[in-house]
């Protein structure tokens, strides 16, 4: 018994309890109203310095220097003494930073160029390098973020050892940030991308490069023979969206590529930029494709397909698979002036599924 152990007795223990029991109480009590008192002093801050924050943010985004000679000035952006005794304060320069960022987002022209000086004028690029040379994964992805979007090209070298890292987020943030930095150069990464290129950081590469003049496709030709299929992949996005004539021939070689979703890209960037052989090299490759694929094919012959492809088309419909007839239904109605009267026309063009295909074109395609 521990009131053995202390030479208690028994009243005397339960009062040593009590008495220990009553100052942990009062310390968790204690600590919880520091807390709250923390709180709730940070939330009333909070609003104080957004508020304080914004005001900063505004006057830059309007600051008009008055000559060139103001430019070359690192105090260029009148500063109140508040802010800069406050910058100190991590949590200020948190939000002061989240809301710059913020505004920058939406600025463009010379107000955004006022927003990176005064972001560098502030210095905050030096805590966004040091969050790039911590060990805490979620800081180094904001700290590369920062340096993107607030167009800082001169730590371009501090960012390219993350093109290629491990952990996802950090790497999508390296290479959208060397695609702000360098515009279509900044692709290089896929030169030696070794990870997975997800289909949403592919979109979000595409709607970052629809911003920029469409002036370099250097490496595309490597990209689309790369080991990486996700690089392959975006490489075809590429070609379709910016109708890149010049990689036809490579389109049709991936059409034996071994991964299915290669093939099925290759097809559809394909019809964007066709040749009179392409009908040909389409209807070529049909019978060894997937059900996915053949549907793919079938819908870029709506595109590419003449008069002398419509035998194929035709020979389609016989097909057992529901999907491949009303492809090729269709793409037959978008052979004018006479490919929809093969359907018309077919044995089975009073039995089902053709019955309800016939009709449904007939009232829901113009």
């Amino acid at each position: 018994m521990l009131s053995q152990y202390f030479n208690l007795s028994g009243l005397q223990f339960l009062i040593a309890l009590f008495v220990i029991f009553c100052c942990l109480i009062i310390l968790l009590i204690s600590f919880i109203a520091i807390t709250l008192f923390i709180l709730n002093k940070r939330e009333l801050n909070y609003y104080d310095w957004k508020e304080l924050a914004d005001d900063v943010i505004t006057i830059a985004i309007f600051f008009e220097p008055e000559d060139d000679a103001d430019l070359a000035n690192i105090s260029v952006i009148d500063i109140p003494e508040k802010v800069k005794k406050l910058l100190p304060n991590k949590y200020f320069r948190t939000i002061f930073t989240n809301q710059l960022l913020s505004a920058k987002e939406n600025m463009v022209g010379s107000s955004g160029d006022n927003l990176d000086l005064l972001y560098t004028q502030l210095n905050l690029e030096a805590f966004a390098l040091k969050k790039i040379r911590s060990k805490s994964w979620h800081n180094i992805a904001k700290g590369i973020k920062e340096l993107g979007l607030m167009d800082l090209k001169k730590y371009r070298e501090d960012v390219k050892p993350f093109l290629n890292y491990r952990r996802q987020l950090i790497r999508i943030e390296a290479q959208n940030t060397m695609l702000k930095f360098d515009g279509f150069q900044g692709l290089r990464f896929l030169n030696t991308a070794t990870y997975p290129i997800s289909e949403w950081h592919q979109l979000k590469l595409l709607e970052e490069l629809a911003q920029l003049p469409p002036d370099d496709f250097t490496g595309i030709d490597n990209w689309l023979n790369s080991n990486n299929d996700s690089v392959v992949l975006f490489a075809l996005k590429l070609v379709r969206n910016y109708h890149l004539f010049q990689f036809h021939q490579q389109l049709v070689q991936l059409f034996s590529h071994q991964n299915e979703k290669i093939r099925g890209h290759a097809i559809i960037a394909i019809k964007e930029i066709p040749d009179e052989t392409t009908a040909n090299n389409l209807m070529a490759i049909y019978p060894g494709e997937t059900l996915n694929n053949k549907l793919e094919i079938l819908s870029a012959l709506k595109e590419v397909a003449m008069n002398d492809e419509i035998p194929f088309i035709v020979s389609c419909l016989d097909d057992h698979a529901t999907d491949i007839k009303f492809a090729a239904a269709t793409t037959l109605y978008h052979i004018k002036p006479n490919g929809f009267k093969y359907v018309l026309n077919h044995p089975d063009a009073d039995n089902e599924p053709l019955v309800r295909i016939i009709k449904h074109l007939q009232s829901n395609i113009e």
